[in-house]
């Protein structure tokens, strides 16, 4: 997975804003992994068919 994401590391502070204000982006790589749990119901007719 890629991202971009602007760099709250290395910003400039507004001081009349009083806020925070990043110039440059970080950009990068990296592997996502998550497990799900499912559980699901199909219904069936006598001979073993979904019936919808």
């Amino acid at each position: 997975m890629s991202y971009t994401h602007p760099d709250w590391d290395n910003p400039a502070y507004d001081s009349e804003d009083k806020r925070l204000i990043p110039f440059d982006d970080v950009a990068g790589e990296t592997e996502v992994q998550f497990d799900v749990d499912v559980s699901m119901s199909i219904l069936v007719d006598e001979n073993g068919k979904p019936a919808d």
